[in-house]
């Protein structure tokens, strides 16, 4: 049974002293990935092992926690033109994070974020690459970013990882041939249960957030691109519908967004 992991991060420290081995058992176990950068040291990373590994591919981004402790003026820029190589499929992962946020400088953060937003934004529709989007916080925010841009989206394709939606802007995703990533988190919170029930399939994408949101009893433990399998499993029940097909839709259009 193949299986794509559509968000990983084997380019973090957490990997720095197996990420071979890693690498190795998912191929083993038909596992292929994306793997994720959010800065210019993971970007660069997740290029390397992608031009190394056959099964990984990869994203280069700048996650907006960062703008607060990276120096994101002179970082990303080196982003925008890493996006070009053509080992890389997507841009990402980018969007809006107001969760560290100190009380009073939320509009500051929000104003920041989405200058650089608007900046992978336009490289991305101008390269042709589909968009990682990250969002904890402002949802509101990210929908209309997405309805302002949404002819050249629709063009480059875009999936909103770690879906943190309701149902309303599940909708919209789906109305507009986008794609909702789901993680371990579903079996930590039940609030996705009849999202994910009523989604068609095909807008569906897994993932695993590696290392983070270990899906499987020990969930403080690190987890790995080959734990996609209990996300597929989870999705096949909430569906009720078997876990090959799952395994089987999911892979495809993973393939057909990162243009595989």
């Amino acid at each position: 049974m193949k299986l794509f992991d559509t968000h990983c991060h084997l380019n973090f420290k957490a990997f720095e002293k197996d990420c071979h081995d890693v690498l190795l058992r998912s191929q083993k176990n038909d596992v292929n990935m994306l793997i994720v950068g959010t800065d210019v040291k993971t970007s660069d990373k997740a290029i390397e092992l992608a031009e190394k590994f056959e099964g990984a591919l990869c994203a280069v981004g700048f996650h907006p926690i960062h703008i607060e402790n990276r120096a994101w003026r002179q970082e990303v820029p080196v982003i925008l033109k890493l996006a070009e190589k053509k080992s890389v499929r997507a841009i990402g992962e980018i969007g809006f994070d107001t969760f560290y946020t100190k009380l009073g400088s939320e509009q500051e953060v929000i104003k920041i974020q989405t200058k650089i937003l608007d900046q992978f934004f336009s490289q991305a529709f101008k390269i042709k690459k589909p968009i990682i989007l990250h969002c904890r916080g402002p949802i509101d925010l990210l929908k209309k970013k997405m309805e302002g841009n949404l002819v050249n989206l629709k063009k480059a394709g875009a999936v909103v990882h770690c879906f943190p939606g309701d149902e309303l802007f599940a909708n919209f995703l789906v109305k507009n041939d986008f794609y909702l990533g789901f993680n371990g988190m579903i079996f930590k919170k039940h609030q996705w249960d009849k999202i994910i029930a009523r989604a068609p399939l095909e807008n569906i994408l897994l993932e695993t957030d590696a290392p983070y949101l270990n899906p499987i009893i020990n969930r403080g433990d690190r987890n790995e691109p080959m734990n996609v399998k209990y996300i597929c499993q989870r999705i096949a029940e909430l569906k009720n519908i078997p876990t090959e097909q799952v395994a089987r839709v999911t892979t495809r259009s993973a393939r057909v967004l990162f243009k595989v």
